[in-house]
Formats: C-alpha cells, structure tokens, sequence
C-alpha cells in the first residue's frame, strides 16, 4: 500500500474510517450517543468554559480508545483466523483501554456534574421546556437512527 502524500486526501481516508467505524461498530456508536446525550445535559446544566474543554476532551478521548481498539481488532482478525494466544491478548488489551478510558470519564463526570442541585434543576429545565423537550426528542431519534446503521450498508458489506 503506497503512502499518502496528500493532506487533504488523508482527511478524506480519516472521515471514511470514521464513517465505516460507526456503521460497523457497536459500541463506538453507543459512546457517541452518551457522549450526545451528556453534552445535551450539560448545556443545561451550566458548565463554564474549562470544564466543556475537559467534557469534549474526555469524551474525544473515549471515542479514540474505541476507534483504537476496533483497528487492533481488525488487525489481529487481518493477521490470523485462528485462535492465538497473542492475538487474544492484544484484543483484549485494546478492549481493556477502551473500559479504562470509559471508568476514568465516569468518575470525570461525577466531578464535573457533582452538584445535585444543579443536577435537579438542569432535569427540571430540561423536561419542562418545550424547546428543551424538543430539542430531546430529535436528539433522541438521531441516536436511534445511528443505532440502527448496523452495516445496512451495502457498499461496505460488498467490503468486507
């Protein structure tokens, strides 16, 4: 496989990647759906700007750990078919990064959002504003629609 020498076709490669990774990979999409539905919580929550900087962080840093872990495993499928030791290893390595990547945003998150107060009224906020109830719903169904893209493709499934 000849290197890229392109920026603008490296991008090109990169969205491809993502786009294949969400219809072929459950759990990335399930990440980019509580990632969705925190940053819809936190809006109304209140966060100031640094903690929305260490938010999107984390949540970028799970959904890489997801993309990470789903390219070791396509590589290690790529390299063998047949049960391996190693190959075991280095699977369950990379699905161990993604649940330490995960454990540590949970407990970002109980810092971040650790006042029950505003917690309540954030809820409050959320399911007795019409718009706020709206804006949920779409958000709601736009993540039903991502769940359901489970390799309906069928220019992807010809790739596989």
């Amino acid at each position: 496989m000849a290197k890229n020498t392109s920026f603008v076709r490296s991008i090109k490669h990169a969205l491809r990647g993502f786009h294949d990774a969400l219809i072929r990979e459950r759990n990335l999409r399930i990440h980019i759906i509580i990632g969705d539905l925190i940053c819809f919580f936190a809006a109304h929550y209140g966060l100031n700007r640094s903690r929305w900087a260490v938010l999107l962080t984390i949540i970028g840093v799970v959904i890489s750990s997801e993309l990470l872990n789903s390219a070791i495993e396509k590589a290690v499928d790529t390299a063998t078919r047949e049960y391996r030791a190693d190959a075991m290893h280095a699977k369950d390595f990379g699905a161990a990064a993604t649940l330490v990547s995960a454990f540590f945003a949970l407990a970002a998150g109980v810092a971040l959002f650790g006042d029950f107060e505003k917690i309540k009224n954030a809820l409050k906020c959320i399911f007795t504003s019409p718009v706020s109830a709206s804006v949920l719903i779409l958000l709601t169904a736009f993540n039903i629609r991502i769940i359901l893209l489970n390799g309906k493709n069928k220019k992807l499934r010809r790739k596989k």
